[in-house]
């Protein structure tokens, strides 16, 4: 869900990010999910290092659970999660996304990262995106290749 942040916990969580980012080479891209909890931490983040906006990638997005969307556990069907819970990979919750779908547009974004040119990236993105990226670079790595564990 695109859910806004709180503006004291959009300064907070600048504060506690910046010391870290700032001392991160200057021509590493700021690349951020759409969804505007992530896009205004970015677009801060690159005000107070001074950077150039950053790029907003719509495949960083958490999955679409569709009509699962901000409503609670107890509301969603169990059939409706159970059928989930029998094909993880496939089914689309809430008539949202599948597994799968979330995969392949999170391996063509971890494509695209590792040909950035600059030798890191600074992803703001979700905790599944991230470990989605983290498996995409497990993958990599266990491929043979370099997984570039700068970004």
């Amino acid at each position: 869900s695109d859910i806004a942040v709180a503006p004291e916990m959009l300064a907070q969580s600048v504060a506690q990010l910046l010391p870290q980012l700032q001392a991160l080479p200057p021509d590493w891209p700021l690349v951020s999910s759409p969804l505007q909890r992530c896009a205004r931490l970015a677009q801060s983040l690159a005000q107070a290092m001074q950077r150039p906006a950053p790029g907003i990638d719509p495949r960083l997005q958490e999955m679409d659970f569709g009509k699962w969307e901000l409503r609670p556990w107890d509301d969603i069907p169990w059939a409706e999660v159970e059928a989930w819970n029998a094909d993880l990979a496939h089914y689309a919750p809430g008539g949202g996304e599948t597994l799968t779908a979330v995969a392949s547009r999170m391996w063509q974004a971890f494509g695209d990262l590792l040909a950035t040119p600059a030798e890191g990236v600074i992803v703001i993105c979700h905790a599944g995106t991230i470990r989605m990226l983290h498996a995409c670079a497990a993958w990599r790595a266990g491929q043979g290749a370099a997984a570039r564990p700068d970004i």
